[in-house]
């Protein structure tokens, strides 16, 4: 049985990308949860794997093992933008707290991936050396996990065509080519449907 793909489409140019404004949470510390939450995503964009490990508080292995692995797997797509916007804070204390954020992505050259925004939430821990995230927090605070992705079966490859960037699993290259070549070949019909 073929493990699922992600199929984005290739716009002439990158796409410019207006992320939603998120519910305002409280001052004292949402401003410097949100630069940890931009650092978060930058290092996925630029491939830091040591400004993302820095984002994370090591004292729950579980958490800090799956994160590590999500990095590595993520290694080969190419991410225009990874934004993970903060919605809303609870804190518990003045060095833990809950943060609820909106996760989004593009990657380079496709169309901004905006209306597949997904809700997460994560728990939050602050040392000496500020805000880390600390454990994954979405069941608890909103009722559901959050929905698997390609990472969370094997690494994920990108393959990038005239029209299309299909993401796949290495045992599916065959499949995704395959993919890919379908949509370049349906292209112009696909192009006259498109708006705009």
């Amino acid at each position: 049985r073929a493990l699922p793909m992600s199929v984005r489409l290739v716009t002439p140019t990158p796409a410019l990308m207006d992320w939603a404004t998120p519910v305002t949470a409280p001052e004292r510390a949402g401003d410097d949860i949100q630069e940890l939450l931009d650092a978060y995503g930058r290092a996925l964009v630029d491939k830091d794997r040591r400004a993302f490990l820095a984002t994370l508080d090591p004292r729950d292995p579980g958490f800090y093992a799956a994160q590590e692995q999500m990095f590595d797997r993520l290694m080969a797509v190419p991410f225009a933008e990874y934004r993970v916007r903060l919605s809303g804070l609870e804190e518990k204390n003045p060095e833990e707290a809950i943060a609820k954020v909106n996760i989004a992505w593009a990657l380079a050259g496709s169309f901004a991936d905006l209306p597949d925004a997904e809700r997460a939430a994560f728990q939050l821990i602050k040392g000496d050396d500020g805000w880390k995230l600390a454990g994954e927090a979405s069941e608890s605070t909103l009722g559901q996990k959050r929905r698997a992705g390609l990472e969370d079966f094997a690494s994920v490859e990108a393959l990038a065509s005239e029209h299309a960037i299909v993401l796949y699993h290495p045992p599916n290259r065959d499949v995704a080519a395959a993919a890919a070549a379908g949509i370049d070949a349906a292209w112009p019909r696909l192009q006259a449907s498109l708006p705009g």
